[in-house]
C-alpha cells in the first residue's frame, strides 16, 4: 500500500484549472466511488469472513447470496475499479494503461488462486456455482431477491469497509493536492487531510481485530489456550 500510494501521488501530473481538468477529476472520482459502492453493497448484503483471524485463505461456507448471486468476485471488481479511478486521476495516459493492465493481471491471479481453493473446498457445489454465476460481469437472469433493503447491514459496512474507504480517499486528497490543488481546491488543507485519512486506514483494521479478540476472550484467561493477542 505505501508503494502504491507513493507511485500514484508522484505520478500525478500537474494540470491547469480548465473545465476539462475538472471533468477528468469527476470521471476518476466517479469510477473509484462506483468501485467503493460495489464493495459496500457486497459487504452490506452478505456476511463475509476475510481470513483476518488466521491470516490464511479460508471459507466456512460457499456464499451465493447478495451480490454473489450476480457475480463471483464483486470485492475484487470493486478494488479494480477503485484502482483504475485513481490511475485516471494521474492524468498520464501511459501510466493509466500500464497501471490498468497490471491491476487486471494482479486481480486475475488473486481470483484464480481463490477459485482453486474454493473448488477444492466445496467441490461439486462450487463447480455448479461457477457454471451458473459469471466471474465479473452479471447477466440478466441474476436473481434480485437477495438484495432486499431489509437485509442490508449498515453497521457491518462501517466496521469492515472503513479502512478501504479511508485508504483511497486519503490517496485521492494527496493526488488532488499535487496535480489539481491550485486550480480546484485549497492545496494547503488537502495534504493534511490525506495524511490523516491514510493514517486512520492503516490503524483501523489492527484496532478492530484487537477489539474483536478482546471481546471473545474470557474475563479469566485459560492458561492452556493461546489467545494470540
Amino acid at each position: 500500500m505505501p508503494l502504491g500510494v507513493l507511485l500514484l501521488v508522484l505520478g500525478t501530473q500537474e494540470v491547469d484549472g480548465t473545465p476539462e481538468a475538472f471533468l477528468w477529476v469527476m470521471a476518476g472520482f466517479g469510477l473509484a466511488f462506483f468501485g467503493q459502492l460495489l464493495r459496500i453493497l457486497t459487504v452490506g448484503f452478505t456476511e463475509i469472513s476475510y481470513g483476518e483471524e488466521t491470516g490464511e485463505l479460508y471459507a466456512e461456507r460457499l456464499i451465493q447470496d447478495g451480490l454473489y448471486a450476480f457475480l463471483r468476485n464483486p470485492l475484487y471488481l470493486g478494488n479494480f475499479l477503485i484502482g483504475v479511478g485513481l490511475l485516471w486521476l494521474t492524468h498520464r495516459p501511459m501510466f493509466l494503461v500500464c497501471g490498468t493492465l497490471g491491476l487486471w493481471a494482479w486481480t486475475l491471479l488473486l481470483v484464480e488462486a481463490e477459485e482453486a481453493y474454493l473448488e477444492k473446498r466445496f467441490k461439486e457445489a462450487y463447480t455448479l456455482y461457477k457454471k451458473r454465476v459469471p466471474r465479473f460481469f452479471p447477466h440478466r437472469k441474476s436473481p434480485w431477491k437477495g438484495l432486499s433493503p431489509g437485509r442490508f447491514e449498515t453497521r457491518r459496512v462501517l466496521v469492515k469497509e472503513a479502512d478501504t474507504a479511508l485508504a483511497w480517499t486519503g490517496t485521492l486528497c494527496l493526488m488532488l493536492a499535487r496535480g489539481y490543488g491550485k486550480p480546484l481546491l485549497r492545496p494547503s488543507l488537502l495534504p493534511i487531510l490525506g495524511a490523516c485519512l491514510l493514517m486512520l486506514s492503516v490503524t483501523w483494521r489492527p484496532f478492530r481485530l484487537v477489539l474483536h479478540r478482546t471481546k471473545k476472550a474470557p474475563l479469566v484467561p485459560d492458561p492452556s489456550k493461546d489467545y494470540n493477542f
